[in-house]
C-alpha cells in the first residue's frame, strides 16, 4: 500500500499560560476569611449560625429529595424551574436597562453582605 496519494496534515499547538491563577484566588479568599474572622466579636454566635445553616440545608435537602420521589412533584418541580428560568431571562437579560438594574441589585446585595 502506497501513501503517495494521501496528504498528511500536522498541527502544532503551543500552550500558553492561563491568566487565571487558582492558588492566588484561594490565598486571597483565605486571607479575606481570616480578616473577617479576626474582626468578628461574637465568634460563638458566628459558629452557631454556620452550624444551624448547615443543619437547615441538610434538612431541606432531605425534604426536597423525598418530595421529588413522588412522581407528580418531580415533574412539577422541573416545569416550575423551566418557567422561572425563562421569566428571569426575559425579565433581566433581554434588555440592557434591565441588565444594569440586575447588576445594581447584585452590587447592593454584596455591599450589604460585606457590611459596606
Amino acid at each position: 500500500m502506497s501513501t503517495e496519494g494521501i496528504q498528511q496534515r500536522r498541527t502544532v499547538i503551543k500552550a500558553q499560560k492561563s491568566s487565571f491563577d487558582a492558588t492566588e484566588k484561594i490565598d486571597e479568599f483565605t486571607s479575606y476569611l481570616e480578616k473577617q474572622w479576626d474582626e468578628t466579636e461574637q465568634k460563638p454566635v458566628a459558629v452557631a449560625v454556620i452550624i444551624a445553616g448547615l443543619v437547615a440545608l441538610y434538612a431541606v435537602n432531605g425534604i426536597v429529595g423525598n418530595v421529588e420521589k413522588i412522581p407528580v412533584f418531580g415533574f412539577l418541580f422541573e416545569i416550575v424551574g423551566i418557567l422561572v428560568t425563562g421569566w428571569f431571562g426575559y425579565r433581566y437579560l433581554v434588555f440592557e436597562s434591565d441588565r444594569e438594574e440586575l447588576k445594581q441589585n447584585i452590587d447592593d446585595f454584596l455591599d450589604k453582605v460585606k457590611g459596606n
